[in-house]
């Protein structure tokens, strides 16, 4: 029975690794949403203080503006402002707040998200490559990782031409227990406000933590990934990135030709048990093509471990699967690289060398 239940799990992650990769078509990474730009109007902004969002919703972003310090109806953040600035009556979105200056065309907008995982593995040219797609002249300024508030921030400064107009954006993008966009937008021929503007997103503060602030997802720094309990870590291939819709740990490559899905159980001393024959057999009630090609007893970041390559057809395209499967006093681990090709990556072995487990 412990040897049906092995491959059971080994062949479904082989089956659900691959499902999600495929080379035709790569989607647009879910980054940040590019900021709005708004144009104050000095004279509908002035003496401004209500918005035209839902704030019954718990959902939606309201807030008051009171001695230029912006606070959230749900008191999850406050954040000082520049003189002048008011709320503007302007439905953007429901995770959004724009602040409009009295004196001059500049906005600041405010954006309250869940957290994206992979924010701080983003990099310049990621971040440029979508922010250019849906505006004119786009040029990015500068790009750095900072902190802000014990969070670790993203902060960009870039530009670009709307309507003839050309403007700067000052954006920081801080990764607390939510997301937290906020962008000051300014016409580039108008004073300019980043001074102060960074003085005020300095003194930003969280005011009362998620109940669960760990993201599901674990984070993604760099290439490190670490999981939501940190019960390990691991360094993916270079580029590669999470999919925050998987239901299990789940990154795939720029391409999306490549995946790597890691399943995280209850301790299983059984685990490593199953011999050759019974993987094969396994493999081949679900793929009759499957071939395993390696099964080797090993050790890995100090615990005993199954290392598995087999290689099947699956939606008419060869398709090899390259297992570890590791067994702790805590937990066990499946970790499961495909990749659309006769033979595994040899990114792939150097991933799973940098396991560290509890």
């Amino acid at each position: 029975m412990k040897y049906q239940k092995i491959c059971a799990v080994v062949c479904l992650f082989c089956l659900a690794a691959f499902s999600g990769c495929s080379p035709n078509e790569p989607e647009k990474r879910p980054l940040q949403s590019f900021p709005i730009v708004v144009a104050s109007d000095p004279a509908s902004s002035s003496g401004a203080t209500g918005h035209s969002h839902n704030c019954n919703d718990p959902d939606t972003l309201c807030g008051t503006l009171t001695d230029n310090l912006f606070q959230d109806s749900q008191q999850t953040f406050r954040l000082p402002v520049p003189q002048g600035f008011a709320i503007r009556e302007q439905e953007l979105s429901q995770d959004s707040m724009i602040l409009g200056s009295s004196s001059d065309h500049a906005s600041i907008e405010i954006r309250r998200q869940e957290r994206d995982p992979n924010l701080l593995a983003y990099t310049k040219e990621e971040f440029q490559n979508v922010y250019q797609v849906d505006v004119t002249g786009f040029q990015m300024l500068s790009f750095e990782q900072i902190s802000i508030a014990d969070c670790p921030t993203v902060h960009l400064v870039y530009s670009c031409v709307d309507g003839g107009v050309s403007y700067h954006f000052y954006q920081y993008i801080l990764a607390g227990d939510f997301d937290y966009n906020i962008t000051l937008i300014r016409r580039s021929d108008e004073a300019d406000l980043s001074a102060d503007f960074a003085t005020c997103v300095q003194a930003f503060q969280q005011i009362s933590p998620k109940s669960d602030p760990k993201s599901k997802f674990g984070k993604l720094v760099g290439n490190l990934y670490t999981a939501p309990d940190g019960s390990y870590t691991i360094s993916l291939p270079d580029g590669w990135r999470l999919d925050p819709t998987a239901e299990h740990m789940t990154a795939e490559s720029a391409d999306h030709s490549s995946a790597v899905n890691i399943l995280v159980g209850e301790p299983d001393s059984t685990l490593t048990d199953a011999s050759r024959e019974q993987i094969q057999a396994s493999y081949q009630k679900r793929f009759s093509s499957a071939e395993l090609s390696v099964f080797e007893k090993i050790t890995l970041s100090g615990r005993p471990a199954l290392h598995l390559v087999c290689t099947y057809q699956a939606e008419n395209k060869q398709v090899c699967a390259e297992q570890y499967l590791v067994s702790s006093p805590q937990h066990s681990y499946v970790i499961t690289f495909t990749k659309a090709a006769a033979a595994p990556d040899p990114a792939f072995a150097q991933s799973a060398q940098t396991l560290r487990v509890t």
